[in-house]
């Protein structure tokens, strides 16, 4: 497929009519990729778990079976965002193979995010199961140290640190997130 192109999230829940239909509601003659029904294109493939991923941790609704639909093109025709209704999730750009690769980096980044997100519960895990255990043997009520407690206790409200906030920037910033038409290029 040629550049831009955009890659359109649909609610999983819609029932996606076939790939004549689809082209039909798009303002351009280039042809379209749909997740499922066309045939099988690994680097497409990549590229659209890839938005999907960034997707999820720049918040969006989501589910790993939503469909994407993917177009060339500068501009989603409006009829698509119609005829998909509140099923439409959002749009999402790669501009050619450089940015693509990009976009791929991006996402490594944000799947080193979630890693540390889980290593955080890990060691809050292990240091609650630590001062459980020191309790145990001493006696003493459960020690608190206070810079610790603080940090995990403002992960699981959902504070997130600046690096974290600075990569969903960046990915919403690299895809392109929420524009229909580009009128940048």
């Amino acid at each position: 497929m040629r550049y831009p192109q955009a890659y359109v999230l649909i609610d999983e829940e819609y029932e996606m009519p076939p790939l004549a239909t689809v082209q039909g509601w798009t303002s351009s003659k280039a042809p379209i990729y749909i997740q499922g029904v066309s045939k099988t294109n690994k680097s497409m493939e990549e590229r659209v778990g890839a938005i999907k991923g960034i997707h999820r941790c720049l918040g969006g609704k989501w589910s790993a079976k939503d469909h994407a639909v993917v177009l060339t093109g500068k501009k989603v025709g409006y009829f698509l965002t119609i005829a998909t209704g509140h099923y439409f999730r959002k749009i999402y750009w790669i501009d050619s193979v450089e940015h693509a690769a990009a976009i791929l980096r991006v996402r490594d980044a944000l799947d080193m995010a979630r890693a540390f997100e889980y290593h955080i519960h890990d060691a809050y895990e292990a240091y609650y199961q630590v001062s459980k255990f020191i309790s145990k043997h001493t006696g003493d009520k459960p020690f608190v140290d206070e810079q610790i407690e603080g940090l995990f206790a403002s992960r699981m409200w959902g504070d997130r640190s600046t690096a974290e906030h600075h990569l969903k920037r960046i990915a919403k910033n690299e895809t392109r997130a929420g524009i229909l038409q580009r009128l940048d290029l």
